[in-house]
């Protein structure tokens, strides 16, 4: 209709859209926490919405809130970001998954909204440790050196003076720098 709807990932398993108007439009429920929600743009320019957290699956929703394709991930879910990530006019999803809600074993994938796939993985990004604050705490995705493909840049611990990653379109890490 030409208007922004909200989409709120919510701790009580619920996938919330509300209207401009505050009025809710549609839930998807699950048992588990949602920890994040992002649209992702087609060919085309069809949208998707991408969801999940804790229950370890990614879903793929239609802009109505209905279950199109979900896929099994080996850990929880707790960042999604769309952008252009392989120069191709439409969107690709970055989704860094930790072991144990929060923290724990960090990973990060590539995954096409279009049929769920993933692209590559990288499963090295650290492990946490008790007290180090060892995990993911924001990602962005943004074409930093203006190519036409968007990097994926994760913030980490402040165990680690707030070090930051990026990698570029294939997975590889570009630079790890912290102050």
């Amino acid at each position: 209709d030409g208007r922004d709807e909200t989409l709120v990932a919510s701790a009580d398993g619920c996938l919330y859209a509300l209207g401009p108007d505050g009025v809710r439009r549609w839930v998807f429920a699950r048992t588990p926490p949602l920890f994040q929600v992002c649209l992702a743009r087609l060919a085309g320019g069809a949208i998707v919405v991408l969801a999940g957290g804790v229950e370890q699956v990614l879903y793929q929703l239609s802009p109505r809130g209905e279950l199109l394709k979900s896929l099994p991930v080996e850990h929880c879910i707790r960042h999604l970001r769309a952008g252009d990530i392989l120069g191709e006019r439409r969107d690709f999803v970055a989704m860094a998954t930790t072991s144990s809600g929060l923290s724990g074993r960090l990973s990060l994938a590539l995954v096409d909204p279009a049929d769920l796939t993933l692209r590559w993985k990288q499963t090295n990004l650290g492990t946490f440790a008790a007290n180090s604050g060892r995990r993911f705490f924001s990602m962005v995705v943004a074409d930093l050196n203006h190519d036409g493909r968007a990097e994926i840049l994760l913030s980490n611990s402040w165990g680690e003076n707030g070090r930051i990653f990026a990698f570029n379109h294939e997975g590889r890490q570009l630079f790890s720098t912290t102050d």
